[in-house]
């Protein structure tokens, strides 16, 4: 499968789509320069119709600390998880999280570490971000790159500047200008084919470097709410063109949609969670936007970053452990989507530099991978208990690493899957 390439000169955005773009650049760079200075990431089947048609009403979360660090079940003996990253010598790493095996892939990849990696199929994909384009730099679009999982091929996949699957995951979603989008059929023939975007919005990417999130017959936008780094939210109906308002947002932290749903599950921080009040997580079903309240359990809200599990029973959540504008950790949560109960897992308490953390469901849903940004104390005891493996149903922690060097170990970039071996 070749990605059909287009000619970048005939792509530029709207004027108040570069100014939008823009404006959505000064935010990453924002971030970006959190990070630098804390010089590293360190380790980011189908839910009941019962649930999406459910109208859900907020419920009070319950909070249950446990706080044993005892070993943490693996995944099945029949499944063979895998996870790849960027580190921050631009190497793609592919290992498994259970055996604590890893090796480098491929090198010189330009792709950043702090931009999640897309699996489909049997194939890693990522941007060459080297090049920072814009309509009016007179950059070409970076390229998109794949790895094949099963052969160790590396191809190139045409232009763009953030990749997504769409909600079903059967096609690659190639975002390129603030007004361009392609679909791209994996794994299987078919026509490419491409959106425009509604004047004056964006894909959103969410705070935290998140993906862009795709449901159910749409995707999420954004556009600026005039309150600084707050954006509203809302659901576009390429169809259509419709975009249905959901309202004013600080991030996403994850979308989930059943195999052959027709209503997905988006997980929103409020807009006033980044002025690190006490707030409430929204799980809203895309379809009715009914939400399920996920209430802040110490409370000093919420950190930006997590995920839902394959079948969209549980989301992994970071919660913050003190007020203030610097959070010196951060703790993993899982939350139960149906009722939006919280169960802490007292054992992952991570440092972090940002307030943003990343997770990953292992195949099966029995073990998630994650962590947080690495704090300025470097020591080696703070560095190995900074990422965890979590059993989801004893919520049992027990640090992780797979490189003891921390520009080189598992980070926000990582991405799970079932291993093709």
């Amino acid at each position: 499968m070749t990605l059909v390439k287009e000619n970048p000169t005939h792509l530029e955005a709207p004027p108040i789509n570069v100014l939008f773009e823009e404006a959505h650049r000064r935010r990453q760079r924002r971030w970006m320069i959190g990070l630098a200075l804390s010089l590293v990431l360190v380790v980011t089947a189908a839910t009941t119709l019962v649930l999406l048609r459910s109208g859900h009403s907020g419920r009070s979360a319950v909070t249950v600390d446990h706080g044993q660090r005892s070993p943490v079940t693996p995944v099945s003996a029949a499944t063979t998880p895998g996870v790849a990253w960027i580190d921050y010598d631009a190497q793609l790493h592919v290992g498994n999280p259970i055996t604590g095996t890893q090796r480098v892939v491929a090198t010189n990849t330009g792709a950043s570490p702090v931009v999640p990696l897309v699996e489909a199929n049997g194939r890693v994909y990522w941007v060459d971000t080297k090049t920072t384009f814009s309509p009016q730099s007179g950059d070409s679009l970076p390229t998109v790159h794949d790895f094949n999982l099963a052969n160790g091929q590396v191809r190139s996949d045409g232009t763009g500047q953030r990749v997504f699957l769409s909600a079903d995951k059967r096609d690659l979603m190639i975002y390129r200008t603030a007004s361009d989008l392609s679909e791209v059929p994996i794994g299987r023939s078919g026509p490419t084919r491409q959106f425009t975007i509604p004047f004056g919005w964006a894909l959103s990417g969410g705070a935290g470097f998140a993906l862009p999130a795709a449901v159910a017959n749409g995707f999420v936008a954004e556009r600026p709410s005039g309150q600084p780094g707050v954006f509203t939210f809302g659901i576009w109906d390429p169809g259509s063109g419709h975009i249905r308002v959901i309202g004013n947002e600080w991030g996403i932290i994850d979308s989930f949609t059943p195999p052959g749903g027709h209503a997905s599950l988006l997980a929103l921080v409020p807009a006033h969670c980044g002025f690190d009040r006490a707030c409430t997580i929204k799980i809203i079903t895309s379809t009715t936007l009914a939400a399920v309240s996920v209430h802040d359990p110490l409370p000093y809200g919420f950190d930006v970053g997590g995920a839902f599990s394959a079948d969209g029973r549980k989301l992994a959540v970071f919660v913050r452990t003190n007020s203030g504008a610097v959070n010196p950790t951060t703790q993993m949560a899982v939350v139960t989507t149906r009722t939006g109960a919280l169960h802490l897992v007292k054992g992952a308490r991570s440092n972090i530099g940002e307030s943003v953390g990343w997770a990953q469901w292992l195949p099966g849903d029995r073990t998630i991978i994650g962590g947080a940004l690495a704090g300025t104390n470097f020591s080696s005891t703070a560095f190995l208990d900074n990422h965890y493996l979590v059993n989801a149903g004893t919520l049992a922690a027990q640090p992780f690493t797979l490189i003891a060097n921390r520009d080189l170990d598992v980070n926000f970039s990582a991405v799970a899957f079932s291993s093709p071996h």
